[in-house]
């Protein structure tokens, strides 16, 4: 029953993503702009409420830019993954999306050339981050995979709770703030991945908890580089604010979109700006 009821619910999606892109204005292909866009989640752990695939397909035509980062939970499987590459055609595009209906759910960069796995979320809290599972990280880093070229700079990619590879250090006496760094389990070479890239992708699944020591980490990661983060809204939660579902920042400055579109089927931002790997 409970399978037939998404089954529905991806259907009754399907249908209302004509309407919902419809409002949005056109836009060529920008290769300055990033753009982020999350979706309704039933919850924190049932995931997704719809297929999102038919809609990311949608928005890639009209409004297509060098990268589009999805919130975690982004499509239902492999199927969706394809349907995106397909819309992408030709075009400079790079999507970055999640597979949600299979036993191993697995992230994908995709673009011209393919559909290119990035493998799956390695540890998803504090408690979980042990020197196996960071070490799992790392691997899929040096690999290549977590690793890609997008608007003549390096990125790299960690989903949701990954960012548990920093720490938060209390302040100490005299001092203003906590701050926070690298998690002792982070050897050397992952310092130096992360210091080599010119751009950090953060999709999550939901807004991450401990609002305080989240904003240190994206100030962490926005050092001297760009740090990119879209999350998602569980539907009994409509956020009060609908720009907290993404996050561009630069040297500890939270950037603004350029552009904005919010419906009940997602929330999406763009920015733009020259240099953006710089």
């Amino acid at each position: 029953m409970k399978q037939n009821s998404r089954h529905f619910r991806m259907l009754q999606a399907e249908r209302d993503v004509a309407r919902a892109v419809a409002s949005m204005s056109e836009a060529p292909y920008r290769p300055g702009t990033f753009a982020t866009i999350s979706f309704p989640v039933l919850s924190r752990d049932e995931g997704p409420k719809f297929d999102n695939a038919p809609l990311i397909s949608q928005i890639v035509q009209k409004r297509p830019s060098a990268l589009l980062l999805c919130a975690g939970w982004s499509v239902a499987n492999q199927g969706g993954i394809d349907q995106i590459r397909k819309a992408i055609g030709n075009l400079a595009t790079t999507v970055i999306a999640e597979t949600t209906d299979t036993e191993e759910k697995e992230i994908y960069r995709i673009d011209k050339k393919g559909c290119h796995a990035m493998g799956g979320q390695c540890f998803y809290k504090s408690s979980d981050r042990s020197i196996g599972k960071v070490r799992d990280l790392l691997d899929l880093l040096v690999s290549g995979k977590r690793i890609f070229e997008v608007a003549g700079g390096s990125a790299a990619l960690f989903m949701c709770g990954e960012n548990a590879i920093l720490s938060c250090v209390p302040a100490q006496k005299g001092e203003r703030r906590d701050k926070v760094g690298y998690h002792k389990n982070v050897d050397k070479n992952m310092k130096e991945i992360i210091r080599n890239s010119r751009i950090i992708l953060h999709p999550t699944h939901t807004i991450l908890p401990f609002a305080g020591i989240q904003k240190l980490k994206r100030r962490f990661f926005s050092d001297r580089r760009l740090y990119i983060s879209s999350s998602n809204w569980e539907i009994d939660r409509a956020p009060k604010d609908w720009n907290s579902l993404h996050t561009v920042m630069r040297n500890g400055t939270v950037l603004s979109p350029t552009f904005c579109e919010n419906s009940e089927l997602m929330s999406y931002r763009e920015w733009s700006f020259e240099g953006a790997s710089s």
